[in-house]
């Protein structure tokens, strides 16, 4: 299914909304040191294409000093993380997409994939991650 607006896109808007979110709650006024940083996952069922299946991307602020220098450290700017995963329709060997298939794409009945979950992966579970 075709979102109609590039993935990456929304993560902006979600990492800014909880950035704003903030105001108030975490840090005021002039205290802009105080914002936390935030975290936005989007796990893709189906890759928009074939060279994205089974793929990871991890956007995040960077710095380029481009005249002069410019001491501020990457965890003193660097507040947001967008993170796209794309799965594949061919299985992947890779561990994380090994998992994340398993989770949400095998037919395995909620009973096996928590008994999975628990004696491979060390995953306990409650009543509700079932729903």
């Amino acid at each position: 299914m075709k979102l109609g607006y590039q993935l990456h896109n929304r993560g902006i808007f979600y990492v800014d909304n909880e950035i704003a979110y903030q105001y108030g709650r975490v840090f005021d006024q002039s205290k802009y040191d105080k914002i936390l940083p935030v975290v936005s996952i989007f796990i893709g069922m189906n890759a928009p294409s074939k060279e994205e299946e089974n793929s990871l991307a991890h956007f995040h602020l960077t710095k380029e000093n481009e005249i002069g220098y410019n001491g501020v450290s990457e965890e003193e700017y660097d507040k947001i993380r967008i993170i796209i995963i794309y799965l594949g329709k061919q299985p992947s060997n890779h561990p994380l997409f090994q998992f994340l298939n398993f989770i949400f794409k095998s037919n395995i009945q909620i009973e096996d994939k928590v008994r999975k979950l628990k004696d491979e992966y060390g995953i306990q579970t409650s009543e509700s991650f079932k729903e």
